[in-house]
């Protein structure tokens, strides 16, 4: 369901749905439901039990926004209950919500174990929890072979979930459709082996992308097969595209010039495709220099399109022509892992070196940096940032829950809480929920507003 308060109704089963719709055809019903819906929509709003899923990679639309969620002004461990935990095993993948589920991937303890001889055998899990009580719905379970793979803990992708399915990508290739209510298979492929893949050195970390009928992956396939497109219903490949060289970077559709396009990252270039089809429209080079590391999802704001890469610095194109210009190119932020937030012709990125930065979008200027504040200065720092209302809500590398502010003249922060383990994993907020995960567990922490 979106939203229990506006769009229940079209959540409901088949033949709920159906009794209800024969019950309208009664005019002296038809009041009585009316006002049912308006005090169950008053009762959602007021009691805030269900403002909407988190579906996919960072949200509805890929928005990194956490709608209708009430939080207090400071943020104090009294504000934010545990509501339920359970042990997973290994892996980067995030957390989606939806339908009164909650998913994600990991690869199972007992194949770590496995792994730590010479044979990196594993099994790859979809694990599938109940959002009340976090007790197992169900898992579905398929042999990975991660060979000499770098970071091999687990999946790094986050499942998709579309009405009563929920599609993934594993990190050696497996592609999969399955039932939510269940975890049956309805249909799956291992990528790898029939389309003879380019895989980068970190596996694959791309969140499939439905759009339409179709799921579409970066998975590198040869020829012609950076992106593939598949038929959501039979698996069926669609489509294909590109010759480059495949990166880590969750693929979106944004709307230019009143058109939609698909636009993906890959090691080489960003590129504007027809989602229907993946006939080109243009392509502006943003080559990786090492590891193929395009991580972040481009960022699409006013008439531009930013990327950043942890070598390559960071690049804006204005979208008013095809192919897109050019704005600006600066060395800071170089991000990694964290997909940056825009606000009002203003962006906030996690730089490698200095911290969360602010950026003025028209030019690419440095207003500010935060000194390390959000999260550690590392090799490697990461931080998930989501707005909520005004404020920004960050999940950070040592599984601190940060409520604060982004504003041009600087950061102000509003209460941390520690919720889990150290993490890479992108979090996912639900109602007043939020799911986050570590390699050992999941867990679920209620946020209150006093």
């Amino acid at each position: 369901m979106k939203r229990l308060a506006t769009g229940f109704l079209f959540s409901l089963p088949g033949r709920e749905l159906d009794g209800i719709l024969t019950g309208v055809m009664s005019r002296r019903l038809l009041p009585s439901l009316l006002t049912s819906i308006v005090l169950f929509s008053c009762l959602v709003s007021t009691c805030g039990v269900w403002s909407g899923d988190w579906p996919q990679w960072r949200g509805e639309g890929r928005s990194g926004v956490w709608e209708g969620v009430r939080l207090p002004q400071k943020m104090t461990a009294e504000d934010v209950k545990k509501r339920w935990s359970v042990p997973v095993g290994g892996g980067y993948s995030g957390i989606a919500v939806a339908g009164g589920r909650v998913f994600t991937m990991d690869r199972s303890k007992a194949t770590e174990r496995e792994a730590e001889g010479t044979e990196k055998a594993a099994r790859e899990r979809v694990l599938c929890f109940d959002v009340e009580t976090g007790k197992s719905r169900w898992a579905y379970e398929y042999s990975a072979d991660y060979g000499d793979m770098d970071h091999d803990k687990g999946p790094r992708s986050t499942p998709t979930v579309r009405g009563d399915r929920v599609y993934t990508l594993g990190a050696v290739g497996h592609l999969a459709c399955l039932r939510a209510a269940t975890g049956s298979p309805l249909w799956s492929i291992d990528v790898a082996t029939k389309f003879d893949i380019k895989m980068p050195i970190w596996g694959h970390s791309v969140s499939p992308l439905i759009e339409g009928p179709l799921v579409i992956v970066q998975v590198g396939a040869r020829p012609d097969g950076t992106v593939l497109a598949f038929d959501v219903d039979t698996g069926e490949e669609r489509w294909r595209a590109l010759e480059d060289r495949p990166g880590y970077s969750s693929p979106i559709v944004m709307e230019n010039r009143g058109k939609k396009q698909l636009v993906v990252w890959t090691a080489d270039n960003i590129v504007g495709l027809v989602p229907s089809s993946g006939k080109v429209l243009w392509s502006v080079p943003f080559r990786t220099s090492s590891y193929d590391v395009a991580i972040i999802s481009p960022v699409v704001a006013d008439d531009r399109l930013f990327v950043s890469g942890y070598w390559d610095g960071s690049g804006a194109f204005s979208l008013g022509k095809s192919p897109p210009e050019s704005s600006w190119k600066v060395d800071m932020p170089a991000c990694l892992m964290a997909t940056p937030l825009y606000r009002d012709g203003h962006l906030y990125a996690l730089d490698k070196r200095q911290g969360v930065v602010c950026l003025d979008w028209k030019t690419g200027k440095v207003l500010w940096k935060d000194g390390h504040r959000i999260t550690p200065k590392g090799r490697n720092p990461h931080a998930s940032m989501v707005w909520a209302g005004t404020r920004v809500v960050i999940l950070n590398t040592p599984g601190e829950l940060i409520l604060g502010e982004f504003t041009p003249s600087g950061y102000e922060e509003h209460g941390r809480v520690p919720i889990v383990g150290e993490t890479w994993s992108h979090p996912a907020f639900s109602g007043q929920d939020v799911f986050a995960r570590s390699d050992t567990e999941l867990v679920c922490f209620r946020v209150s507003a006093k």
